[in-house]
């Protein structure tokens, strides 16, 4: 049997005897695979190509397709008994000794995402595998819906359940976030590994500004502010980069970016997008079923960009750092790590918004999707919707106009989202 430490997409197993034995003969060896070492749970690799070298004896696995396993056995079919009890074949032990016996070459480019969740839908442990194994488990405030720590980080919410601290390291005496003041005793200004963020709100619940702890000057630095108009929408944003203006349609997507005298301005079919202008530069976008951009294209079809995307965007790799991935058809800001959906912010790595759903629809005011970004998308940070479907809002009265009710925002900002 061999144990793989953890399931991998296998492609080829050799495993090398200590001592060459001539009797073994690839048609007398079937594979078997599992998740789990248990019986039961093995199955049949029928895909599965074996072949032996004569000079060393190494057997060697080949898949004709990458098989998802962590566990392998080869069943050799000498030393079986016939129907009366008769030895059929007899073969000494094909002893392996030490780590270097098996190679194992397996496909590292995919992702496995594994969630588990309670039973209002927060997210209590992640396993990614991919070219390791990560696993992260997620404690909550009692009696909340507000995630405490990561394991990574720990956080920090205001009475009206903003985000509002999230850092490293946690003053259980006080139940607050280690905030990074240098008169405070406790604080290790001093410590370059230690992080902290900290999320400024205006009085209708929308972030207004972002703050970073800067260790090697030990100050908390401006990292991205934010304007809004009177319909909810932000229009301006003040980063690292400078100062952007964003122009939006009724339905909230974003048409034009202006930075100085640079324009980009977006085209669309309905609500996916379909190119990117910018000066003398047409670019085209291709997008996957959730509307996230994956390939960028130029006007004669040659590939300029592309990129891989996980389901909750937590994961977001571009070719290259000019162009970012628009996950679900959404901004990310690079200054801060959040995307923009309009009526909130959401935390990609943590799978969930900052702050709560204004309209407070539902068991969970903070899953994003109702954790199925599969099949769902958020285009407002208001409603979970089908991709084919978002684009027909006029259905969605009623529970827009509670939406802009509870979140306080004009009349018009109903029309604004129809």
């Amino acid at each position: 049997m061999v144990d793989f430490t953890y399931p991998k997409r296998m492609y080829r197993v050799t495993i090398t005897p200590e001592m060459v034995n001539s009797r073994i003969e690839a048609q007398h060896l079937t594979v078997y695979t599992a998740m789990f070492n248990n019986e039961g749970y093995y199955e049949e690799a029928e895909d599965a190509e074996i072949s032996i070298n004569e000079t060393t004896g190494a057997i060697t696995v080949e898949f004709s397709k990458p098989i998802f396993s962590r566990f392998m056995k080869l069943h050799c079919h000498f030393n079986e008994l016939d129907s009366q009890g008769n030895s059929v074949n007899t073969l000494d032990s094909f002893m392996v000794s030490g780590s270097d016996a098996v190679e194992a070459i397996a496909l590292v480019g995919g992702r496995n995402e594994f969630y588990i969740y309670d039973d209002k839908g927060n997210r209590s442990k992640k396993t990614i595998m991919s070219d390791g194994f990560d696993m992260t488990d997620y404690v909550y405030y009692a009696d909340s819906d507000l995630i405490k720590t990561d394991g990574n980080y720990y956080y920090n919410y205001d009475a009206n359940g903003n985000m509002i601290e999230k850092g490293t390291l946690f003053n259980e005496s006080s139940s607050d976030v280690v905030n990074p003041d240098p008169e405070e005793p406790l604080f290790l200004s001093s410590d370059s590994s230690y992080e902290y963020t900290r999320y400024d709100y205006d009085l209708k619940n929308r972030l207004q500004a972002v703050y970073r702890y800067n260790a090697e000057t030990e100050t908390l630095e401006e990292v991205a502010s934010y304007t809004y108009d009177i319909d909810g929408y932000r229009i301006a944003k003040t980063g690292n980069s400078g100062t952007i203006h964003y122009i939006f349609d009724l339905s909230g997507k974003v048409l034009e970016e202006v930075k100085g005298d640079e324009v980009t301005s977006y085209v669309f079919i309905k609500e996916r997008h379909l190119a990117r202008i910018a000066g003398e530069e047409t670019l085209f976008y291709g997008t996957d079923h959730l509307n996230s951009t994956l390939l960028i294209t130029d006007a004669e079809g040659n590939e300029v960009w592309n990129a891989d995307v996980t389901p909750f965007g937590d994961y977001a790799r571009g070719s290259d750092e000019e162009y970012t991935v628009k996950y679900t058809g959404k901004d990310r800001d690079e200054d801060t790590g959040l995307y923009y959906f309009n009526a909130r912010w959401y935390d990609a790595e943590a799978g969930r918004f900052i702050n709560e759903d204004p309209i407070r629809d539902g068991l969970n005011w903070y899953s994003y999707c109702s954790n199925n970004p599969i099949n769902f998308v958020d285009p407002t940070g208001l409603l979970d919707v089908t991709p084919d479907s978002y684009a027909t809002f006029n259905d969605l009265d009623d529970t827009l106009t509670m939406a802009t009710d509870a979140a306080g925002y004009s009349s018009s900002f109903e029309y604004c989202l129809l």
